[in-house]
């Protein structure tokens, strides 16, 4: 019983070391398998929380793979990457920064020149939207490729989505 307490300790602390969502360890019991019975609920709840990261962080990969196919193949092509998430948006910013991949995105400012510089700069091939707060109103003719991070609520939002 020993030495598979300590390996599924040794297992929990090392889903620590990989995660920050994991939650610090504490055996507050004398009792073997009862603390036992804790790791291992412990374990299955931060294997769900790291498969979870894990999904996100693949989608993401496929996301900017897609787009480096595109502007090897076809680099003339524009893409709109809509979100109801303004930290999805984040999050996708940082990874196209990272791949060196222009972008753009609308900002707060009343002489906001963001999308006339994506429409009319050949080396800008991304536009981030957030699809419920800044969509109104806009037709970005120049995309030809519409990404949709999460699946849509508001059908309106998706039909405005893929008439760009």
């Amino acid at each position: 019983m020993n030495s598979c307490f300590n390996r599924r300790i040794a297992y929990y602390k090392a889903l620590q070391g990989i995660s920050d969502t994991v939650a610090e360890l504490d055996l507050e019991t004398d009792d073997v398998a009862k603390d036992l019975e804790r790791i291992n609920l412990r374990i299955v709840t931060a294997e769900a929380a790291y498969d979870k990261v894990n999904a996100r962080r693949r989608y993401l990969d496929r996301l900017i793979r897609q787009l480096r196919f595109w502007r090897e193949t076809e680099p003339e092509v524009k893409h709109i990457i809509f979100s109801s998430w303004k930290d999805a948006l984040s999050i996708v910013e940082a990874a196209l920064n990272a791949n060196n991949i222009s972008w753009r995105s609308r900002t707060d400012k009343k002489d906001d020149k963001s999308v006339q510089e994506f429409t009319e700069d050949p080396d800008i091939h991304v536009f981030l939207l957030h699809g419920e707060r800044e969509n109104s109103g806009l037709t970005l003719t120049a995309a030809s490729v519409c990404h949709l991070l999460e699946p849509v609520i508001n059908s309106g939002f998706e039909l405005q989505g893929k008439n760009m």
